[in-house]
């Protein structure tokens, strides 16, 4: 203002506002025309005092205030107009020296291939106003990774990361690619768009992607987290398959699927947070999650695969909600560091080897809707002394409890019968027995609290 001679309270003097603006609204200025040109070609500065009215206020706040200037005849009309920007208005961020922007990608590509050699940590920061996504995978390829890059694309007008797009191990592939911003338009990422790319270890997802495609980030080994926004409804099959170095994930209540090994062999996960809103999560989806160490699988889940949290051995803790019908095989297989767990009231069956395996788990409850508990579902749970069997249970399969050499203790609850009673359900309890034993009192005794000896005994199960 003080270079045109204006000061504020000149401004405000005489002039009428609209839209409810007040003159306090007018506290920094930017002015679109500071003179005019009069007709015999002199240049005059235009002073507060020639400001009189407002003729419009717009969505932005630009007010367009009529100047008049006695003696001349100011042509054209737009001339009689100065826009004024009504504050406070924020400075913008001073741009990064260190950003090449370009609006192509074969100006990329041409600028890229006359860099010199760079490391991960003084990857080159490029920004890409695109419409198109078309030659980002050939303007960025570098088979030897020995240029790399920081990829921001959020000005970019295209509304999704095509399949494939940034294929790292695809012939002509970005395995040099460190970062990215994605387009802030996206709607979906698609299959295999960031696959083995193994240097990635960024990347912001914008909040309206809906969906994360099949294998969309497998085999990013450099990734340690992800932003998943609460616009995503789908997780498809493998999208995180390898991710070795990612620690923690959080998924949304927006999501309603994770797909088949979505997360497996993330061998680093440590934290998971599985969102309300999921009704569905495939097999294996966390499988070999060997730092993961509790999960809780929310009520709203009406299918989970098999093999969901196999060998995730440091896994101490389980915490299932009521509503989820059904524990799959195999479904904690392996889960060695597994303490105790409690199977909600919710759940109708435990699949065949369920906790197989699972050596540390010394506790079960299993709930009062249980039909079936499978075959071999608590094998070799070595740590477990007691069990009770409730009512509701009509089928013990084959090797159900087999190997469970501390088991002492197992309770019929009343009104047990259970007429499909397999084999070596239960350790043996007189040496030499074949583990039959049990089913064999059982069938005379029904319900009650049966006891045996660890090392076995003469007596059997009494």
């Amino acid at each position: 203002l003080s270079d045109d001679g204006i000061s504020s309270s000149a401004l405000r003097d005489g002039v009428t506002l609209d839209a409810g603006t007040t003159g306090a609204a007018f506290k920094d200025y930017t002015w679109d025309r500071k003179w005019v040109d009069g007709p015999d070609g002199s240049r005059v500065r235009v002073p507060g005092a020639y400001v009189r009215d407002v003729t419009g206020i717009t969505q932005t706040g630009e007010v367009k205030l009529t100047v008049s200037l006695p003696g001349y005849i100011i042509t054209p009309p737009d001339w009689h107009t100065v826009t004024v920007y009504a504050g406070p208005t924020e400075p913008e961020e001073p741009e990064d020296p260190n950003v090449e922007t370009f609006t192509s990608t074969a100006d990329l590509k041409t600028w890229l291939q006359a860099q010199p050699d760079n490391t991960p940590a003084t990857a080159y920061k490029v920004k890409l106003n695109l419409s198109s996504i078309t030659g980002i995978r050939d303007a960025l390829g570098n088979a030897a990774g020995t240029k790399f890059v920081r990829l921001d694309l959020s000005g970019s007008t295209i509304t999704g990361l095509g399949n494939e797009c940034f294929y790292g191990s695809y012939p002509g592939g970005t395995p040099a690619l460190v970062g990215i911003t994605m387009p802030s338009k996206s709607t979906g990422i698609g299959y295999y768009t960031f696959r083995d790319c193994a240097n990635l270890a960024s990347v912001s997802i914008p909040n309206g992607v809906t969906f994360i495609g099949e294998r969309a980030f497998y085999g990013c080994t450099s990734l340690t987290s992800v932003n998943i926004p609460n616009s995503v409804t789908t997780i498809y099959n493998s999208a995180f398959n390898f991710c070795s170095n990612l620690a923690s994930v959080t998924i949304p209540n927006s999501v309603t699927s994770i797909g088949d090994t979505a997360f497996q062999s993330c061998k680093n996960l440590a934290s998971v947070t599985i969102g309300n809103g999921v009704t569905s999560i495939g097999d294996m989806a966390f499988e070999n999650c060997t730092s993961l160490t509790s999960v809780t699988i929310p009520g709203s889940v009406t299918s989970i695969g098999a093999s969901v949290f196999e060998d995730c051995t440091s896994l101490t803790s389980v915490t299932i909600r009521n509503g989820v019908t059904t524990i799959p095989w195999g479904n904690f297989n392996g889960c060695t560091s597994l303490t105790s767990v409690s199977i909600p009231d919710s759940v109708t069956s435990i699949g065949g080897n369920a906790f197989y395996g699972c050596t540390s788990l010394a506790s079960v409850t299993i709930g009062n809707s249980v039909t079936t508990i499978g075959r071999f579902a608590f094998f070799g749970c070595t740590s477990l002394t007691s069990a009770t069997i409730p009512a509701s249970v009509t089928t013990i399969e084959e090797g159900a409890f087999w190997g469970c050499t501390s088991l002492t203790s197992v309770t019929f609850a009343t009104g047990s019968n259970i007429p499909n009673f397999g084999s070596r359900a239960f350790p043996e309890g007189r040496n030499g027995d074949g583990g039959n034993d049990l089913r064999l009192r059982y069938s005379i005794d029904k319900a009650g609290t049966y006891t045996r000896s660890a090392t076995g005994s003469t007596w059997g199960w009494r």
